[in-house]
Formats: C-alpha cells, structure tokens, sequence
C-alpha cells in the first residue's frame, strides 16, 4: 500500500469515484453474497486492467 497517494480516481462503466478503496463484488448476477474487494491492493495504481478501470 501507497501511503502517499492521497486522491485516488477510479471509473467504472463511465461514472467517477473518488478516494474509493473498497468495492462489494457480486459473484455472479444471482448472487446474494458479496466479495470486499480492496481496489488498491488488488490492482495498484500504475496500470489499466482489461475489467475497463483506470486509477490516476
């Protein structure tokens, strides 16, 4: 973890969200149950993964 990073971006399906760091994942669309997913420790800030995110 990036202690430094102090503002963090992320877009998902057009819409923005700032300072963001942990999502609640659907297994599938017939799912109850939700995965916490930390997007910082699971991605990094440096690159574009093929899910359509971006981190600045």
């Amino acid at each position: 973890m990036n202690d430094q990073i102090t503002e963090t971006t992320w877009r998902f399906g057009g819409q923005s969200y700032t300072n963001i760091d942990t999502v609640l994942v659907k297994l599938d669309q017939n799912s109850t149950s939700n995965i916490k997913l930390n997007l910082k420790s699971a991605f990094g800030c440096s690159s574009e993964k093929s899910f359509g995110y971006t981190c600045q």
